[in-house]
């Protein structure tokens, strides 16, 4: 399987940073490069299998895509919840031979301290460790960087460990940690938190492995963001092969409704890394950046927008300057606004898209359908290369099998999709669920 992933938090679409007001801040893990390990993805008719409905200890209101390891094993964060309320990480294993039914076990339920409200996806090494972000809890409650460690013999307790605590330093280092962590091919990670900084507009940092002799992981502030240059970054970076980090914030810029951004590594001999808002939405065509970004081969790059000019969100192209040109180009790919025209279609998409080899898009919106509790669907180019693209519905969300999707989609080695909902299921407290085609 392949990470892509995610991220929200609260109680409805469109909300502000800040884990004390515990609204929606719906993000998507957008690492995957277009074409790469996504080849044969569902078509037209899919089956939705639910693998395991939230609630009681096992948590509530899951708003990350799930991540996956290499033997098939689902780890999912749930933002609320658990055995004290602060949310949960379980895993889920693939049934065994004869069965059909999924096993589940909840490897960690955060008590505060060591962190609370995990609201975006994990990212798995190679031995089987996790690690990810909480938006609050933690020594100054402002959210916390962890690893949790698998145990070294069967039924025993994974271990938690604080990497770093976000807050410190009055708020400059960070504050509600958003996304999920980007390697930085050093062992190390990338991330944004959507508040704090030297402005309290939300920061890029990276957290670096301890030194020989020590115990304590480095946090470094790569950029603090001031409003003109966008504000309270909520969504996970992508690199390319330079090492330039690209991503979103979902307010601020010029016309304060969010920006993408491309933060470059400092040249020889300096030490700042330099930002460039690549564009600034305005509100009309896009307004609110409702994930991160996804980039294709030839540098383009992909999102969605939750809203834009009597319209309920998009998905777009920023394409990089052509020779002797400075400023990128936006494209609509998709204006989520057919629902008023057919009702069954999808709008405010949430959690990013990921790709095909065949260049289409794939995603999900958080209402809009036969229910109007969102969709799984489709983007395809149109055969003559223009726009709209065409969107295709592959699954409408009825509620008992899991509503409102707020984050991204991950995909397996058959065609199938998995992912999760906020709501709905046996006890409303959101899904895991498996599209196969």
């Amino acid at each position: 399987m392949t990470l892509i992933r995610e991220n929200g938090r609260g109680d409805g679409p469109l909300a502000g940073p800040g884990r004390a007001r515990r609204q929606l801040a719906p993000l998507a893990v957008a690492t995957l490069v277009l074409g790469v390990g996504c080849a044969g993805l569902a078509q037209a008719a899919a089956k939705l299998q639910v693998i395991m409905a939230f609630g009681g200890g096992r948590g509530i209101y899951p708003v990350a895509a799930p991540v996956a390891d290499g033997a098939g094993n689902l780890y999912v964060t749930s933002d609320d919840g658990g055995a004290y309320d602060y949310g949960a990480v379980v895993e889920l294993s693939p049934p065994a031979p004869g069965q059909k039914a999924w096993s589940r076990t909840v490897i960690h339920a955060f008590e505060f301290a060591d962190g609370a409200f995990p609201d975006a996806s994990l990212i798995v090494d190679g031995a089987g460790n996790l690690y990810g972000v909480t938006g609050g809890g933690g020594v100054n409650g402002d959210g916390v960087a962890f690893e949790l460690s698998p145990p070294a013999a069967p039924k025993r307790a994974w271990t938690e460990t604080v990497l770093h605590d976000f807050g410190g330093l009055g708020g400059t280092d960070g504050q509600d940690p958003s996304s999920a962590l980007t390697p930085n091919g050093a062992g190390g990670f990338y991330g944004v938190a959507s508040a704090g900084g030297a402005h309290g507009d939300g920061v890029v940092y990276e957290l670096s492995p301890p030194p020989e002799g020590r115990k304590t992981w480095i946090e470094t502030v790569l950029y603090s963001f001031a409003g003109a240059d966008g504000q309270a970054p909520q969504w996970a970076l992508v690199a390319d092969g330079r090492g330039d980090l690209y991503g979103t914030t979902s307010q601020g810029g010029a016309n304060r409704v969010g920006v993408a951004y491309q933060l470059s590594p400092p040249s020889p001999g300096q030490s700042a890394w330099t930002q460039t808002v690549l564009h600034s939405f305005d509100g009309t065509f896009g307004a609110g950046p409702s994930s991160g970004l996804i980039t294709d081969g030839a540098g383009n790059l992909y999102g969605t927008t939750f809203g834009g000019a009597e319209q309920d969100g998009q998905a777009y192209e920023l394409s990089p300057p052509t020779q002797g040109e400075t400023r990128w180009t936006r494209t609509v790919l998709r204006a989520f606004d057919e629902h008023l025209k057919d009702p069954q279609k999808g709008k405010y998409p949430l959690g990013g898209l990921i790709a095909d080899a065949g260049g289409n898009l794939y995603g999900v919106t958080y209402q809009g359908g036969v229910y109007d509790y969102g969709v799984v669907f489709e983007l395809s180019p149109s055969e003559a290369g223009g726009k709209p693209w065409k969107e295709t519905i592959l699954h409408a969300f009825d509620g008992k099998h899991g509503r409102n999707p707020e984050a991204g989609l991950i995909v397996d080695g058959a065609g199938g999709f998995y992912g999760t909902t906020r709501f709905g299921g046996r006890y409303d407290g959101g899904v895991v669920f498996k599209l196969a085609p």
